[in-house]
């Protein structure tokens, strides 16, 4: 995420598991992906505002044990990381039931990347650095559809 949100002190709990979170009233889920740890845990300090549950992994293999602990409503993943990528972890969370929105951040000026990401799905490819406004605003609009839409299914019986 770069280097500005390193700088920002961050207050966080962990989690039963001894992972780092930011509690947040049940509004939604939302899982960060980044290898660059600190800089998730930053910009999840940034992402306060959406006043939903946000936890932090370091890799694809990570969030995506998180999505099988708990299901995400949104997964906001960087797109270069060592092992697996967020194009890969795209891919597997395509085959869950519950499939999470998911938003690219990243640095790559690669078309053939941002082609692939929409292609599988993606709801935003945003280059770095982001404008964190922005995000916030994408993301609160999903979580709000993702939200009505729990509740149209509950009021119609289904998942």
């Amino acid at each position: 995420m770069g280097g500005v949100l390193t700088s920002v002190p961050v207050e966080v709990s962990r989690d039963d598991a001894g992972r780092q979170i930011l509690p947040r009233p049940l509004v939604g889920r939302v899982v960060l992906v980044d290898d660059m740890y600190d800089d998730a845990v930053m910009l999840a300090a940034l992402l306060a505002p959406l006043e939903a549950n946000i936890v932090v992994a370091r890799s694809a293999a990570e969030a995506l044990a998180m999505v099988d602990e708990q299901v995400a409503d949104l997964v906001v993943t960087d797109l270069n990381m060592p092992g697996a990528s967020g194009l890969d972890l795209t891919r597997s969370l395509r085959k869950r039931l519950d499939v999470p929105a998911v938003i690219f951040i990243t640095g790559s000026t690669l078309a053939a990347d941002k082609i692939t990401a929409f292609e599988l799905g993606a709801a935003a490819y945003l280059q770095k650095p982001v404008d964190v406004g922005y995000l916030i605003g994408l993301a609160r609009e999903i979580l709000r559809v993702r939200r009505a839409k729990r509740t149209n299914d509950a009021t119609n019986g289904r998942r």
